[in-house]
């Protein structure tokens, strides 16, 4: 390196911290030490500071979101997003962040929890960090799909994690249901879904493929079951 100056927010403004990001090349011997000064000295910058330093890391910005609300399966970019509901209205914020740039600049979970709280405030403005309880609100509400998750739709991935089956709706054999099928009134014919139990097709990507593969995905198709759509479900995640 040529430039030794600490990246200090007392002696650099944004534009000087975004040329130093230019010019940053992970094969410096003290290359992590250098990110690291230039992050702090962002958030020790204030608001200016960050959002110059976030907007050259990230400089394809927040894309717009889809209208199931999932992840397009096979993308190899990292997903944040939030659904949080204000007064009854649900707003959403998401962003693709090349997953390089991302574990090396917040491979650390102090680093990255710097940036959540940044994109937070960002997305949703200074009220949503203005005390812990706003800021936690929307914090439990974040979403991280990496690559190499099974799941990109939280609501599958919780129906997964829930194995106590009293999440509902939930997924079950990739369609979302408002309750299990129940014991079908004909001898021999085990269970029955009643068509107004199904709320639409799952989009996780681990039933990617699977359109025709399993029983209820197939009754579902049947049934004319479309795409879920958490928008479908109301804050308390009952459906509207």
């Amino acid at each position: 390196m040529t430039d030794q100056t600490p990246a200090s927010s007392g002696q650099r403004t944004p534009e000087q911290l975004t040329d130093r990001l230019r010019r940053f090349n992970p094969d410096w011997p003290d290359a992590d030490a250098e990110m690291e000064q230039i992050v702090r000295a962002a958030e020790a910058g204030g608001t200016d500071h960050m959002k110059a330093v976030v907007e050259t890391l990230f400089p394809n910005g927040p894309t717009p979101p889809r209208p199931t609300g999932g992840y397009r399966p096979f993308t190899p970019d990292i997903t944040m997003e939030i659904r949080a509901y204000v007064n009854n209205r649900l707003f959403t914020a998401r962003q693709s962040v090349d997953p390089f740039m991302f574990e090396m600049k917040f491979g650390d979970p102090d680093q990255l929890e710097h940036y959540v709280k940044y994109w937070i405030q960002q997305s949703f403005g200074q009220v949503a960090v203005a005390d812990e309880e706003s800021y936690r609100y929307f914090r439990d509400r974040v979403w991280i799909v990496r690559p190499t998750d099974v799941h990109d739709v939280k609501r599958c991935h919780d129906s997964q994690k829930n194995q106590a089956g009293d999440l509902w709706p939930r997924c079950l054999g990739g369609v979302i249901l408002r309750e299990y099928p129940q014991v079908s009134p004909i001898p021999g014919a085990g269970t029955m879904v009643r068509k107004e139990s199904f709320l639409g097709n799952c989009t996780c990507r681990c039933h990617s493929g699977e359109k025709y593969g399993q029983p209820d995905r197939r009754i579902g198709n049947l049934a004319g079951a479309s795409d879920f759509d958490e928008n479908q479900l109301d804050e308390k995640g009952q459906p509207r």
